[in-house]
């Protein structure tokens, strides 16, 4: 997969024992098919992943949201925030345009 976009977050909170680790990439297959991959588990483990495939950016971007949208309610689930821990994304311009989106939102 060629990877466009790449975020990892985690969310840390001892005093609960919570050392969790949520990786973001999207990018295109080898049939040019948008991608999403999220890796997730406990720092320091093997994580679980779960590949989504989409025939249209539209489609990836529902369902980024809906991951996303589910990272930002953690507080009210576990008790504390995932903080971003690192971000990259290429120049592509249907990438700018769903980071674009992300962040107005």
């Amino acid at each position: 997969m060629l990877n466009l976009l790449s975020i990892h977050l985690q969310a840390i909170l001892p005093e609960k024992n919570i050392y969790r680790d949520y990786q973001i990439l999207v990018g295109k297959d080898l049939f040019k098919e948008w991608t999403i991959s999220v890796i997730n588990g406990r720092i320091g483990k093997t994580g679980k992943l779960r590949q989504y495939s989409f025939l249209t950016l539209e489609d990836l971007q529902k369902k980024l949201f809906e991951l996303i949208k589910k990272r930002k309610s953690s507080h009210k689930r576990i008790g504390i925030d995932y903080k971003i821990v690192s971000y990259n994304a290429s120049s592509e311009r249907a990438i700018e345009h769903l980071i674009n989106d992300l962040i107005l939102t």
